[in-house]
């Protein structure tokens, strides 16, 4: 385990407000329930964090942690791939609130170029979220890539 990874507590980290995020919550769970090295509850994360608080590409530790109350009862009524793309939105939106003061601002249409719209000191930007189940980096990497093509 990672030991002076700062902790995000699931539980507190979906904001509502102007829209909705804890719609995704229970995605991000049964994904991260799924890990093989959850231990109690928690996943030792490395976050891969651009142009965040400094200039470049720097990685983080961080520690996700969640409550019995947030793992889904009852398999989600989901196909696979859209479970994954919904975690992907949900660890998205926690980790932009946490490390961020940017706010979810709107939903694009279908055919934009990015998912979601949000607002930092009164700046618009785009926001794409990619939701991709892949062990080899170079094939996340090389998604990543064609993404901000």
């Amino acid at each position: 385990m990672l030991r002076s990874a700062p902790v995000l507590l699931l539980d507190t980290a979906f904001v509502s407000q102007p829209i909705n995020t804890h719609i995704f919550a229970p995605f991000l769970i049964a994904r991260l329930e799924e890990h093989p090295d959850v231990h109690e509850r928690t996943l030792d994360y490395k976050i891969t964090l651009q142009n965040i608080g400094v200039n470049g590409l720097r990685t983080v530790p961080l520690r996700l942690a969640w409550t019995e109350a947030m793992v889904p009862p009852v398999p989600l009524a989901a196909q696979t791939e859209y479970i994954t793309e919904a975690a992907a939105y949900g660890l998205a939106f926690t980790i932009l609130a946490h490390f961020t003061a940017a706010v979810l601002e709107d939903v694009t249409v279908r055919g934009d170029r990015f998912d979601y719209i949000v607002l930092e000191n009164g700046v618009r930007y785009g926001m794409e979220v990619s939701g991709t189940q892949a062990e080899a980096k170079s094939i996340l990497r090389d998604r990543h890539v064609q993404k901000i093509r």
